[in-house]
């Protein structure tokens, strides 16, 4: 029988739901060794720049803009004809986790108030350059102990608030966070990277 199946590839794979961490890019950017990467993750996991517990799962996509180079006389696909018009990244979850952080995520456009025990969250209309994000990281681990990136670049949530609630059951904030270029140098790359870190260079 023929498949893909061989013991190198159970040591490869992606493995639970990972977690989500704000600004995590700026930290595992100046790390060199693997010990001290998992120190930085455990450390931001038990604090709020983690969004917390999720449901669902967490989903990556980079949705590509294709587009083909069309000319008199073409007949068939060639090597060249391809051309990406744009490219939007965007990170999709469901939060559990009601915390003032996580509303001002959701809600990106969003003023806080605090006054005593009362806690006031009003959605702005306008959308500052401050109101992005850094950086948001899903951060996964591989079967071999190695650890996955994915990275937006100045996530912001674009889609709607929306929230809900169930008999018996926890409420759910549904967002997706999409990434945004800031550097016009930059330009020719999509807001995003994806990072391994192995736990032994090779």
């Amino acid at each position: 029988m023929l498949t893909g199946a061989r013991a190198l590839g159970f040591q490869t794979l992606a493995l639970d739901s990972g977690c989500l961490i704000e600004d995590f890019q700026e930290k595992y950017n100046t790390i060199t060794e693997f010990s001290a990467l998992i120190t930085a993750i455990t450390t931001a996991m038990d604090s709020p720049d983690c969004l917390g517990i999720t449901r669902g799962g967490n989903s990556f996509t980079s949705e590509s803009e294709p587009r083909q180079v069309e000319f008199d006389g073409s007949r068939v696909r060639f090597k060249g004809d391809f051309v990406k018009d744009s490219a939007q990244p965007r990170i999709e979850t469901t939060l559990l986790e009601f915390s003032t952080e996580n509303l001002r995520r959701v809600m990106p456009s969003s003023e806080v108030t605090k006054t005593g025990i009362k806690t006031s969250i009003r959605e702005r209309l306008r959308v500052d350059t401050e109101d992005y994000m850094k950086s948001l990281s899903w951060v996964r681990e591989r079967s071999d102990g190695a650890i996955i990136i994915f990275t937006l670049y100045n996530p912001l949530n674009i889609g709607s608030v929306s929230v809900t609630g169930t008999d018996k059951n926890e409420g759910e904030l549904a967002v997706t966070f999409t990434g945004f270029c800031d550097d016009f140098q930059d330009m020719d790359y999509a807001p995003y990277e994806m990072v391994i870190f192995a736990k032994e260079a090779a």
